[in-house]
């Protein structure tokens, strides 16, 4: 069952019995979760062009389907009944990343020094309508750039390399995206399902050298849960 608690961490903590505690809780929270909300937006409606307001949905509504819509479902949000022609868009973003994100936040917030001074935790996803771009996804921490081209910054490196980055002190690593000045070092972890990227794991440390080969094991570990977990 869902509890807040999943978010708590023993004080004294060691990093190790941190990051087994969030994939012990992360495989309890993601239980036959796989898709917990969609936004979905309409467009190219047969004879008109009729773009209606993106709806919040559950995948239990079956008039959402793309099956029901190219067959001419029901009426939507007061339209009448149209054959839709084009593009169905169906974008959708895993509360699965948004409850890691908390899970990460507060397990390195209670890690010794200089685990905890991590400043940014969460993750960008395969933009769905541009390619080649990563998108911000569900993070914890402040206001962070929206999107990045894959190959450019951390994030985008490893996205393209499909390997994880650590690096120890961000402003030697060439063409690194500043999105808090305060950052020092910063680990990103690529989220794969076979060969293909679907997101990166980003965390963020006001400390140099703040993540090391422990990090890496298993925030890896937490991307190959997410990968199966999530359906994309």
């Amino acid at each position: 069952m869902v509890h807040a608690d999943s978010s708590n961490f023993a004080a004294g903590v060691t990093k190790g019995e941190a990051y087994k505690q969030i994939l012990e809780e992360a495989t309890e929270l993601f239980q036959g979760q796989s898709n917990w909300v969609r936004v979905v937006s309409f467009s190219n409606v047969w004879g008109g062009g009729v773009k209606p307001a993106p709806r919040i949905c559950d995948d239990d509504e079956e008039s959402f389907t793309s099956t029901s819509f190219h067959q001419g479902g029901p009426a939507i949000q007061g339209l009448p009944e149209y054959s839709f022609r084009g593009l169905l868009q169906a974008d959708s973003m895993e509360s699965n990343f948004a409850n890691a994100a908390s899970l990460i936040w507060h397990a390195q917030k209670s890690m010794p020094f200089p685990s905890n001074q991590t400043n940014w935790a969460g993750f960008y996803v395969l933009d769905p309508k541009v390619e080649g771009q990563l998108i911000l996804g569900p993070f914890m921490g402040k206001v962070a750039c929206q999107t990045i081209k894959i190959g450019r910054g951390v994030c985008g490196k490893a996205a393209e390399r499909k390997e994880t980055i650590v690096v120890e002190d961000v402003h030697a690593f060439p063409g690194h995206i500043a999105c808090d000045g305060d950052t020092k070092s910063e680990i990103v972890v690529p989220i794969l399902q076979g060969d293909k990227v679907i997101g990166v794991i980003d965390c963020d440390s006001i400390a140099t050298n703040a993540f090391d080969n422990e990090d890496r094991l298993y925030l890896e570990k937490l991307a190959a849960l997410l990968a199966s977990a999530c359906v994309w």
